[in-house]
């Protein structure tokens, strides 16, 4: 069970860093966007994610459910 649970955290903290920590505002609302929620894109002065940050965003949602694969935009 413990094991289980690391694992899970390990999945969590990485999707964590690579949406709030290293992307911010724009990688939050990208992630909503894939969801099917209503992100849009982040405000003057902040800038959207390049295409490479939203594939890695793609990716490590795709280890966390892996129906999100489809959603992808």
């Amino acid at each position: 069970m413990f094991d289980q649970a690391r694992e899970l955290q390990g999945k969590l903290a990485l999707a964590s860093k690579r949406v709030v920590s290293e992307n911010g505002i724009a990688g939050v609302k990208f992630v909503m966007d894939l969801r099917g929620f209503r992100g849009g894109v982040p405000r003057a002065p902040l800038l959207p994610l390049s295409e490479s940050a939203k594939a890695a965003i793609v990716k490590v949602t795709v280890s966390l459910e892996p129906a999100a694969a489809g959603a992808s935009s």
